[in-house]
C-alpha cells in the first residue's frame, strides 16, 4: 500500500557455504497476552473491543482470542484451556506503553476479583468498566528476540534457507550446500517457514537435513585476564 511504518523485526546474522557474511531481518509481531477473572470469562468477546478502543492510538494493535491452558489451576494436568487475550504490536515500545497500563490496572483488579471469588456472583452481571474484569497478564516479559526466534523456529550453530516472502512470484534464496545436496531433493518441507502476520519481505527456514554443522571462527576476550591470589581482577 506503500505505507510506510515501523516494525520490530527479529535480526540474524549469517554465514554462507562459501565463508561469506550477510544479515537479514525478519518482521515479527511482538505480543502478550491477558485474561479476565473466570466469572467474568462470557466478556472475553466484549473486552476485545474495549482494549482495541482504549490503544486505539496504537494504530498496529490488534487483538484475538486464544484458548492457553491455565498452569495455575489446581487441577492443570487434566489439560482444561481457558480464554485469553493476544494483543499484538507492531513494535515493542508499543508493546512496553500497553504493558505499563494494563499491569497497572491489573494490579489495582487483582486483591478486589480475589476478594468477589469467595462469595456468589452471577455471571449476567456486567462491571460498569470492563477493564475492571482483567486479571492476568502473561509472557509480557520474554524477550523480543527470544520470542521471535522460538515462535519462527529459528536456531543458533543450524543451517537455514533464507529467501523472499511466500508473496513474492520468483523465490530467490541463499542455501547451503553441504556434502553436494540435490537442490532439486531439497523442498519447504524439510523446516518451518519463518512467517509473521506483519508483512516481511523474508523467511527463513530451519533446514533439519543438512547434519553437517558450521564451523565459524569466534574470538573472545576479557581485559580482567590476571589476579593476585585471593584478589578481585584488576584491568590495569
Amino acid at each position: 500500500d506503500n505505507i510506510a511504518y515501523e516494525v520490530s523485526a527479529l535480526e540474524l546474522y549469517l554465514l554462507s557455504q562459501d565463508n561469506g557474511q550477510f544479515r537479514v531481518a525478519i518482521a515479527y509481531e511482538p505480543y502478550f497476552y491477558v485474561a479476565t477473572a473466570l466469572v467474568h470469562e462470557a466478556r472475553t468477546a466484549e473486552l476485545c473491543g474495549t482494549l482495541n478502543r482504549r490503544f486505539h492510538q496504537l494504530e498496529g494493535m490488534r487483538t484475538e482470542i486464544v484458548l492457553l491452558e491455565d498452569l495455575d489451576t489446581p487441577n492443570h494436568v487434566a489439560g482444561r484451556k481457558r480464554n485469553y487475550i493476544k494483543l499484538n504490536f507492531r513494535t515493542v515500545n508499543e508493546l512496553m506503553q500497553a504493558k505499563k497500563e494494563l499491569a497497572s490496572i491489573i494490579k489495582t483488579n487483582k486483591p478486589r476479583l480475589e476478594a468477589a471469588a469467595n462469595r456468589p456472583v452471577s455471571a449476567n452481571e456486567r462491571p460498569d468498566d470492563l477493564m475492571n474484569c482483567l486479571e492476568e497478564i502473561r509472557e509480557y516479559d520474554v524477550p523480543y528476540y527470544m520470542r521471535a526466534a522460538i515462535d519462527l523456529d529459528i536456531r543458533v550453530g543450524a543451517w537455514v534457507e533464507v529467501g523472499l516472502a511466500s508473496s513474492s512470484k520468483e523465490k530467490k534464496t541463499k542455501q547451503p550446500d553441504i556434502n553436494n545436496n540435490n537442490e532439486e531433493e531439497q523442498d519447504d518441507t524439510q523446516g518451518k517457514v519463518a512467517q509473521a502476520s506483519l508483512s516481511s519481505r523474508f523467511t527463513a527456514v530451519w533446514r533439519r537435513d543438512i547434519l553437517v554443522k558450521p564451523t565459524p571462527r569466534v574470538m573472545a576476550f576479557d581485559i580482567e585476564c590476571t589476579k593476585a591470589a585471593l584478589k578481585f581482577p584488576n584491568a590495569e
